[in-house]
């Protein structure tokens, strides 16, 4: 046999039968028959089965394995099977319409209707075998010991047969197999590319998803195809695809969107595809973008824009699952950017027709959306990055402004296109103020028109979600014009819609952070205006609003804005306001309630009665009626005396103090209640504090258990105390309360609270001073000298280390009136707690370097030492201490600035205590006295100076031993 002449079947069973003496017959080779004749007989019987293989459709894979694996062997394996023609039968057995199986002696067809389920991936996979082992328009030929495998004329007329490939593809099969067919045949054929190009895209609006995924992939791979057509097909294919969109868009609309995220995600994966789209974008943008009814093929145009403009990446969503688009040089993408703008710009003034394309209100709700501009103002903000380009277009703002107007005229819910322009204008005035200018600029008709936007106001998700942000959008460029131009803001504020927003949208809980813009607008009419009209208006809707999902938070946020002269207040409590506001969760709900997270709007609505309080106290005969009207005014003392044990804000705080100060002013009732909670709270802390197992003085806020204050100079507690000296202050003026029970309830208050700040020395002035006032008024001297805690807190300011002058005069005017009434373990303990501290300075006076403290220590001794010779109990405890004394004061004498503060009261106990050997040290006469007789401010002092005579609060009294700086016990108790 010869190396020119292909083989043939009689050749292949001559040259491998089993007559074939050659030693070749003898070797395995699994790429050749072992018994020629046999198989060329199986396979004569086994071909003759294909016209029946219909009737066994859902079983017959197996069939198309045999015939692949055959071939699978070697070349004269397929050029046996191309020789039987094969592949044409094949695809003839394939390809026979089941319409024809009724006709008499055809061949039998496979069901179309279950032509998905038909599995013909190995005959697939076989045919692809031979093809790409055959010769072909494009192809080098396939040689095997000099031969080439050709198709023959009727598998050629099948092969290259465009509705197989398009059958093939519907029956969902494995599409690799078939694009390397497709490849083969496509490479260098023109003729066939087109063919096949056309029959694939002509059916595209005729298939489901998964099949309009198999169709994508075939397509993809013949744009891909890398030959000398390349660039001829990729035109031919892109084009084919524009003009089937456009073409059956209008009907079957649902395949666009899919057709349209392919050429996108086309364009992300190939440049020449990009530069094609982009080049042709005249010919689909504004179709697809605009003039599509389906919304889901808009939003797709978009995703196609960006793949275009990778810029824009950024601002709208990616189709999840591509890749991102090819980098472009970024003078080209700018060209883009500005080649789409200007075609953006150029159908402004067609835009408007398009807005009244909306079927009724409801179809907003539906998926199909009608809103057919929202895409095309997307877009121009995305593409408006420069003063030049709002400069462009202002030159038609008129027809911008008309647009906007005729989307409002129809008020529709949910219209997307009055969002997404509202936006585009937030971000054009982000860039600069030519639109601000052009808007307050208009005359007051077309301001009005403007102002009246349609918002929704359905309870559905979807509308609260819509209406959240466009009344953001639009209340934003609302503020801007009117921090431009005063007239804007005059209209604004009388117009109806202003007020209905307030009113339905700001006191909305749904809206709360939306609705920052409307405040922001009081606020600035607020600063602006002098005309309070719109203020009575809104304080009127706000107080008569009985909406069932009403925003207290909001309202006293603004009412505390709008109560700003004193017209304000009185038409705020002419229309019961402070009553009303009273039962909002923020002024009656108590601490731990989820609305009280926030502190603000709280200190808003305490504000307010802060202000209406201050209000009815000036002149309040003329407001006694306004009073009277307030009828729950007793309701907010436990609210009030919660917030103080729940708030660490100082300026909360002072709040509260300030409003329980008013409402005890201006309500007997309630300053009565207060007086008695007020006592009860002291009282009870009282004596836990002097229970026995408690043996360290700690300062606590009343009531307080669980929650451990600092006690800091200026924090807190002083302004709590301040407040109660206040109160109890007020409460003693002549003429406030004639109740003797009351008095008294309020001299014990004053008492206890000296008693719980008496470390505190500037605090306790506040009360100390007080009790002075009290005990030089005959009236309330005979009441206090009464009262059983005087004694409590004679002893124990005589058993703190520390008497400011305030309170050393006070215990010198009050202890010869009481000393009778004291035990005397009591007086004991408080000459053994002077004898103590004596020891402590002593020792420190003996020390080599100064002690820190040492001076004050001598002052507190020398006081406490003068208070103990006004009783012979106490003096008989500090007598036995005279030679420590004497030591003591000869250490004074050599202290020349201490020894000129303190030399009265030296020589008062050297006279006491018969210490004569110091006492000719002490000046005889002098006008000084030994200690003040009356309350006065303690001189100041200076960093350096620690020779005062009033200790520093965080000093301790000596830097000795801890031993040596507690509280001194008793005798009885040591």
């Amino acid at each position: 046999m010869t190396d020119d002449v292909p083989l043939t079947a009689g050749d292949l069973e001559d040259e491998y039968g089993e007559e074939s003496d050659s030693e070749s017959s003898m070797i395995v080779d699994n790429s050749k028959p072992a018994d020629g004749s046999h198989i060329i007989q199986f396979l004569d019987e086994y071909l003759r089965l294909i016209p029946a293989l219909a009737y066994n459709w859902r079983t017959f894979a197996q069939y198309f394995l045999v015939l692949q694996s055959f071939a699978e062997q070697g070349l004269p394996q397929k050029q046996y099977l191309l020789d039987l023609s094969v592949c044409s039968s094949l695809i003839d057995f394939f390809m026979v319409d089941d319409n024809q199986s009724s006709k008499k002696d055809e061949q039998p067809a496979l069901p179309s209707k279950f032509l998905g389920r038909i599995n013909i991936t190995h005959m697939i996979d076989f045919l692809a075998e031979v093809v790409c082992s055959c010769h072909t328009t494009g192809s080098l030929q396939a040689e095997i010991k000099g031969q080439s495998l050709y198709l023959g004329e009727d598998d050629k007329d099948r092969l290259y047969n465009p509705e197989f490939y398009v059958k093939a593809l519907r029956a969902k099969q494995d599409t690799e197999n078939i694009c390397k067919m497709l490849v083969r045949l496509m490479c260098l054929d023109k003729e066939f590319s087109l063919q096949l190009i056309g029959a694939l895209t002509s059916k595209l609006y005729e298939l489901k998803r998964d099949e309009l995924l198999q169709f994508g992939k075939v397509l993809w791979e013949a744009i891909q195809l890398d030959d000398s057509l390349h660039p001829w097909r990729l035109h031919k294919a892109m084009s084919l695809i524009f003009t089937t969109i456009n073409k059956y868009d209008g009907k079957v609309p649902t395949v666009t969107p899919m057709l349209i995220k392919k050429i996108a995600e086309w364009c992300k994966l190939d440049k020449l595809v990009c530069k094609f789209v982009f080049d042709n974008i005249n010919f689909w943008l504004f179709p697809w973008l605009v003039h599509a009814d389906l919304e889901q093929t808009r939003d797709a145009c978009e995703h196609l824009l960006a793949a275009l403009l990778p810029s824009l990446d950024d601002d709208l969503d990616d189709i999840p699952g591509t890749p991102q688009s090819p980098s472009i040089d970024p003078t080209e993408l700018e060209k883009r950017c500005d080649e789409v703008f200007q075609m953006l710009l150029s159908f402004l003034p067609n835009a408007k027709d398009y807005s009244s394309k909306v079927l009724n209100p409801s179809g907003s709700l539906e998926p199909n959306s009608p809103w057919h501009l929202a895409g095309y103002f997307r877009l121009f903000k995305y593409l408006t990055k420069t003063s030049d380009h709002v400069d462009m277009i202002m030159e038609k703002g008129d027809c911008m402004l008309e647009q906007f107007e005729a989307i409002g005229s129809h008020n529709n819910e949910l219209d997307m296109d009055k969002y997404e322009m509202l936006s585009w204008w937030n971000g054009m005035i982000d860039i600069d103020n030519s639109l601000v200018q052009f808007l307050t600029g208009k005359p007051d008709k077309e301001i009005v028109l403007l102002l009246q936007c349609f918002f929704c106001l359905r309870d559905k998700d979807v509308c609260i979600d819509y209406t959240r942000k466009t009344f953001s959008a639009f209340y934003s460029v609302l503020f801007r014009c009117c921090q431009y131009k005063d007239h804007f803001l005059d209209i604004l504020l009388t117009h109806q819609n202003f007020i209905w927003a307030v009113e339905y949208i700001y006191l909305s809980p749904l809206y709360l952070v939306e609705s920052d813009w409307i405040y922001s607008i009081l606020k600035l009419a607020v600063e602006k205006k002098s005309d309070t009209s719109y203020r009575s208006l809104l304080i009127n809707r706000i107080i008569e609003s009985s909406d069932n999902s009403f925003s207290s938070r909001n309202a006293l946020k603004i009412l505390d804005l709008l109560l700003r002269s004193a017209d304000d207040i009185n038409i705020f409590c002419s229309h019961n306001g402070p009553e009303t506001i009273c039962n909002y969760p923020e002024l009656s709900d108590g601490p731990g309630s989820p609305k009280l997270d926030d502190v603000h709007p709280i200190s808003n609505g305490l504000n307010i009665l802060v202000k209406t309080t201050t209000f009815l106290l000036l002149e309040p005969e003329t407001k006694q009626h306004l009073v009277l009207d307030w009828e729950n005014k007793l309701s907010l003392l436990p609210v009030l005396r919660k917030y103080l044990h729940y708030f660490q804000e100082p300026q909360l705080l002072q709040q509260c103090f300030k409003l329980l100060f008013n409402l005890a002013s201006l309500d007997n009732p309630f300053f009565e209640n207060l007086i008695q909670c007020l006592y009860q709270e002291h009282d009870k802390y009282n004596e836990q504090r002097n229970q026995p197992s408690k043996k360290h003085y700690a300062l606590e806020k009343p009531s307080v258990k669980l929650r451990d204050y600092p006690e800091a100079p200026n924090g807190k507690h002083e302004g709590y105390y301040e407040f109660l000296a206040q109160i109890c202050a007020g409460a003693l003026e002549i003429g406030t309360i004639h109740d003797c029970h009351l008095i008294n309830t309020v001299l014990s208050l004053l008492i206890l609270g000296a008693m719980e700040t008496l470390r505190k020395p500037t605090v306790s002035r506040l009360f100390v001073n007080l009790l002075q006032n009290v005990w030089d008024y005959q009236y309330y001297n005979q009441l206090l000298r009464s009262n059983g805690l005087v004694d409590s807190l004679i002893t124990q300011a005589m058993l703190n280390c520390r008497l400011s002058d305030e309170l050393f005069v006070f215990v010198k005017s009050v202890l010869p009136e009481i000393r009778d009434r004291l035990s005397p373990e009591s007086k004991k303990s408080i000459g053994f707690n002077a004898a103590k501290l004596l020891g402590v300075c002593l020792s420190a006076s003996r020390e080599a370097t100064p002690v820190a403290g040492l001076d004050n220590g001598i002052v507190d001794f020398v006081k406490i030492g003068i208070l103990c010779t006004q009783d012979e109990i106490m003096k008989l405890e500090l007598a036995p201490k005279a030679n420590e004394m004497r030591e003591l004061f000869q250490y004074v004498t050599t202290q020349a600035e201490l020894f000129k503060k303190i030399s009265q009261g030296i020589e008062q106990l050297t006279v006491a205590y018969s210490l004569r050997d110091v006492h000719h040290l002490v000046p005889v006469a002098s006008n000084q006295n030994p200690v003040p007789t009356q309350p006065v401010a303690p001189p100041e002092q200076s960093a350096e100076n620690s020779n005062s005579t009033q200790s520093s609060e965080d000093e301790p009294m000596l830097q000795t031993s801890a031993e040596d700086v507690v509280m001194a016990q008793s005798p009885t108790e040591q």
